[in-house]
């Protein structure tokens, strides 16, 4: 399947999704990807613990939790990339819409890594749908359920090195590949994204709400010495 093929005979419509991510603005402030460390990854309390979609056939998992087939137009499937994962993504749906996730890696109660999903409104900054995925161990992809209310999907996240040509060098590409509940390989919509912010989305946020908290404390303290 090609990138971005939709089968119009799905049980399932991705116009339901789509409508959901079309929601995206286009704008975000672009934070230099090299300038902010990354965070150390918080541990969960086991009573904190999320739940997790199943996605081993061995635990009975359904068809909803398997891998995509593809063939995704890349090369080589890469190690899942924990280290460098966290932030703001952004990507673009064949109808050119800008959509936007944020991603956080955590740890269980059992030090395994979890990675919080949320799409998100970029101009509200509203989550439209959420999720937490895992990978089996050694595994190259994390899987997790979307739910925002009626609305319910499917992302796979991996990373591909792309082939060299003579004229073009081999390069890392990141993937984000949506699949509505009900769907199969021939529904998904692959997704190459780019990385826009090392601060996820709750990061980013507390950024902006202790930066104004600042300048609301700094603005009282010059009246008083007025």
């Amino acid at each position: 399947m090609r990138e971005g093929n939709l089968n119009a005979s799905s049980t399932f419509s991705l116009k339901v999704v789509m409508q959901t991510l079309c929601t995206f603005a286009v704008a975000l402030m672009v934070y230099d990807a090299t300038s902010t460390p990354a965070s150390a990854a918080p541990s969960l309390p086991c009573a904190a613990a999320p739940a997790v979609y199943p996605t081993s056939p061995a635990s009975g998992a359904s068809r909803l939790g398997t891998d995509p087939v593809g063939p995704f137009p890349l090369d080589a499937l890469q190690p899942f990339p924990w280290a460098s994962i966290e932030g703001i993504w952004t990507g673009s749906l064949p109808d050119g819409t800008q959509v936007y996730f944020s991603f956080e890696v955590k740890t269980d109660c059992q030090r395994k890594k979890l990675l919080e999903v949320l799409a998100f409104d970029q101009k509200s900054m509203r989550v439209t749908a959420e999720g937490t995925g895992l990978a089996a161990s050694n595994d190259t992809m994390v899987r997790a359920a979307m739910t925002s209310g009626s609305v319910n999907y499917m992302v796979f996240i991996r990373q591909y090195k792309t082939k060299a040509t003579p004229k073009v060098r081999a390069r890392i590409v990141n993937v984000i590949t949506i699949r509505p509940f009900n769907g199969t390989e021939a529904d998904d919509i692959h997704l190459p994204i780019r990385k826009i912010s090392t601060l996820s989305l709750p990061a980013l946020i507390r950024q902006q709400q202790e930066a104004e908290a600042a300048a609301q404390a700094e603005a009282a303290r010059r009246r008083s010495q007025q």
